[in-house]
């Protein structure tokens, strides 16, 4: 009965505010569903998370200021297929990476599994879909059946045997990741591969959700986004004023979750203080700082402006940023050890990702596409009314509620 009031008054408050609600009648809101982890998955989460903030801080300083996105569990899926191709020091540095200590990778499979099956179940109004492929060369030394059989299982990844050098490759994996984004990033390799390539190991997320609270179109504004470098731009601004979660990191930002659908989805945005920039907040977001910030959440009315913004994020190559944070062997043509998948001589060519997001009044879709490029080797609430006007460069994620796990992160800078 409480649950029912509570619903009753934040509907009254939405439309006291002018706040949009679904008029979608073939959407219809349930109550949140969580995705079921094990206690072991869980902390796996956490420092995964660890993994999400130091990759997003490389990738950023890779591109410069610019409006950066990432998907870090599309890096983590496609990671966690090929480690189960690896052994020894190669599979420990790249576990180790992810955030995943033990031994062997059967907790990490199960992972990814979980959240495959679950990810599209706990909220019907948003859209989540997670693929995995794998493409080999079929003039070289093949998959073992053991390997094929656990990406095949736990992953759900279709193994397709091309004729490298012959057969359009190039052609079936943009056309393979133009389908799974739904034309979000409709191609990722701008040529055929090459006499040395061996496997492409690929993983494509989807996000599409509906706010929460939706924004009225009626006071979206031309308004001024103060750029770091004390320059000005126009940019569309949304606004609402609702009752949504808060918080801080004390000295740094502010800090906003915007919901989606039944609220298992959300975005959390951080938008620094006065004299602080998005390069000091980054400074201080690990995995204790975040996982702090998200517990210690408190609702309150808030008067929210938020751009309405799109950022695509051109292709990047991640193989130095990951050698930078550990995964080192693997891309070695003398120490790479990937005895598990194949008799073949193979390493980590290069990681290749591209992400695009749109944020509008209705809500936000996002994609993004990893490819493991592989080559073989030689050799083997109260009434106070708050601000959070994010009219300056911001840090936003969108993450699963009931597991805390990071599916996309990125930075608006204006740019």
């Amino acid at each position: 009965m409480k649950k029912t009031v509570f619903t009753l008054i934040l509907l009254g408050m939405s439309l006291l505010f002018g706040c949009e609600k679904n008029d979608n009648p073939s959407i219809e809101l349930t109550e949140r569903k969580d995705i079921v982890l094990t206690r072991s998955e869980l902390d796996f989460v956490q420092e995964n998370n660890g993994f999400a903030l130091e990759l997003f801080k490389r990738v950023s300083e890779m591109e410069g200021g610019k409006s950066t996105l990432i998907s870090p569990l599309s890096v983590t899926m496609d990671f966690g297929m090929v480690s189960n191709g690896a052994a020894g020091k190669t599979q420990a540095e790249i576990n180790s990476v992810l955030g995943y200590k033990e031994s062997s990778v059967e907790g990490l499979n199960s992972f990814c599994q979980t959240m495959l099956s679950q990810s599209s179940k706990v909220d019907p109004s948003t859209t989540v879909e997670i693929g995995n492929a794998a493409v080999i060369n079929k003039n070289r030394i093949p998959l073992m059946d053991s390997f094929s059989k656990t990406i095949e299982s736990a992953y759900d990844a279709e193994v397709i045997y091309k004729e490298f050098g012959k057969d359009d490759v190039k052609g079936l994996v943009n056309k393979w990741c133009d389908k799974k984004t739904h034309g979000m990033i409709p191609s990722i390799l701008d040529q055929q591969p090459g006499a040395d390539s061996y496997a492409y190991f690929m993983n494509a997320v989807y996000f599409k959700g509906i706010w929460s609270e939706k924004f009225d179109k009626a006071n979206t504004k031309d308004e001024e986004f103060r750029l770091e470098d004390g320059t000005r731009s126009k940019v569309r601004m949304m606004r609402q004023k609702h009752i949504f979660p808060m918080g801080s990191i004390d000295g740094l930002c502010a800090a906003l979750c915007l919901p989606y659908g039944n609220e298992a989805y959300r975005m959390v945005i951080l938008l620094p203080e006065d004299g602080k920039t998005i390069e000091d907040v980054k400074g201080g977001l690990d995995t204790e700082s975040w996982s702090g910030l998200i517990k210690n959440m408190s609702k309150s009315e808030v008067d929210v402006k938020i751009p309405a913004f799109e950022t695509s994020t051109d292709l990047l190559h991640l193989k130095d940023a990951l050698m930078e944070m550990g995964i080192k062997d693997a891309f070695s043509t003398t120490s790479a050890d990937f005895s598990n998948m194949t008799d073949e001589g193979v390493y980590i060519n290069d990681v290749l990702h591209k992400a695009r997001i749109k944020v509008d009044e209705q809500g936000s879709e996002a994609a993004a596409v990893t490819v493991i490029e592989m080559y073989y080797t030689s050799v083997v609430p109260g009434h106070i009314t708050h601000e959070f006007h994010a009219d300056h460069p911001f840090i936003y994620a969108i993450t699963e509620v009931s597991t805390g796990a990071i599916f996309f992160i990125g930075q608006f800078t204006g740019k």
